[in-house]
């Protein structure tokens, strides 16, 4: 790759703030703001590894063996709410004189209902008892 030409104005904004916040020498910082400029230019710098280098690189950081197989979900079996049940069936028939088509869909959530032509859905959530 043909070497381009580094203008002087970045080299000196560089080294400039290379020398006040990095503590360089100005032989150390003119060459970071070198390799900055090529690296920011697609250009390859010594120190970096080849193609093939890199290549190798990802082969050997690569786990090679078995991956330890993630535990199956433990299925817990739910405490049916007796409260929450109660309270569904008592909306339930509350509905019954104004509602039609009223149908409790899940027993402990939900009821769904008809009035006139709309569909309706009441869900019913229990708040946790707050931590001490």
């Amino acid at each position: 790759m043909a070497e381009k030409q580094i203008p002087q104005k970045y080299l000196d904004e560089a080294v400039d703030r290379l020398m006040e916040t990095g503590h360089y020498s100005l032989a150390e910082a003119t060459e970071i703001a070198i390799d900055d400029w090529r690296i920011d230019h697609g250009e390859r710098c010594e120190w970096e590894p080849t193609v093939e280098e890199e290549k190798a690189m990802r082969k050997a950081t690569k786990v090679v063996g078995e991956r330890k197989k993630s535990a199956a979900p433990v299925k817990r079996e739910r405490k049916e709410d007796a409260v929450k049940q109660e309270l569904i069936a008592l909306l339930a028939a509350a509905l019954g004189e104004s509602a039609d088509n009223i149908e409790i869909t899940n027993k402990e959530r939900m009821i769904a209902f008809t009035v006139g032509e709309d569909n309706f859905e009441v869900m019913l959530t229990k708040k946790r008892k707050p931590k001490k």
